[in-house]
């Protein structure tokens, strides 16, 4: 989509539905702000406006909240997210970690110990289930003299704690190498391959969808820079999208159908 923006190609419009997805979201989190702050749990959630300004090109952003811990007054910063039930289960019940997330964290942690508290290293990234209200969260720390965030531990509704203990070295640089890339290909007028097959839900919400299928090999040429592709490489790369369409389709069916089975099974008491 930043590539898209980038290259001046027109949003299309986005329905009704578009903004209550979006409120959705701000719903679920302020629901649980609103729980942490009635409920007497040792911690106090705290609503601050904090101007963060990130690494370049990258520019500025905001938090969710914080959470204070009244014996200590230590600080914790918040990340809240509400998933479906099938991305949910997808980090609840495996070790795949939301790393999209946690590199959006990583950047608030930078800002706010470049700026304005150094000593705020841990932080909380909460994830709620849309579909049950289960909570599972991710206790990290990040340390900007090092570039080095933590994944300590992952507990989840019941009070279960896993340990994790996994480092993510050089996350906001690694980033920051990801976002020059997205400024050269904008520059150089090229598109970056497809992550996604067109009937992937994140396609769904993509503002340049229409744009991105509505002819793939004329896209290529066009974007082409002083030069058209041949058609051997055309087709190719024609040919490649759909194989790679079909296994993420197939992909995404596997994992649905294995989390169907799992419930099926429990349900059943198997």
């Amino acid at each position: 989509q930043l590539v898209y923006y980038g290259m001046g190609f027109t949003r299309k419009e986005r329905g009704g539905r578009f903004a209550f997805v979006l409120d959705d979201g701000l719903q679920h989190e302020l629901g649980t702000y609103d729980w942490a702050n009635r409920l007497k749990i040792g911690y106090k959630p705290q609503s601050v406006q904090m101007k963060l300004n990130f690494p370049p090109p990258l520019k500025k952003g905001s938090i969710d909240f914080l959470l204070e811990e009244e014996l200590t007054g230590k600080l914790y910063l918040v990340e809240h997210k509400a998933f479906n039930r099938y991305k949910f289960s997808r980090y609840a019940t495996t070790d795949q970690l939301p790393l999209d997330n946690l590199t959006q964290m990583a950047l608030y942690f930078w800002s706010i110990q470049k700026e304005t508290d150094p000593d705020i290293k841990d932080g909380l990234l909460i994830i709620k289930n849309k579909d049950t209200s289960a909570f599972m969260e991710f206790l990290v720390n990040y340390d900007i003299t090092t570039d080095l965030l933590v994944v300590k531990e992952k507990t989840d509704s019941n009070g279960n704690i896993t340990l994790i203990n996994k480092e993510i070295p050089h996350i906001v640089a690694d980033n920051t190498i990801r976002w020059n890339k997205v400024l050269d290909y904008i520059q150089r007028k090229t598109l970056p391959l497809k992550d996604y097959g067109h009937d992937d839900w994140q396609c769904d919400y993509c503002d340049y969808s229409d744009h991105c299928w509505a002819d793939q090999q004329k896209a290529f040429k066009e974007l082409a820079v002083g030069k058209e592709l041949s058609q051997d490489a055309s087709d190719l790369i024609a040919h490649y999208c759909e194989i790679r369409d079909e296994v993420k389709t197939a992909t995404d069916e596997k994992e649905d159908l294995s989390n169907r089975i799992k419930t099926l099974l429990i349900k059943e008491g198997i």
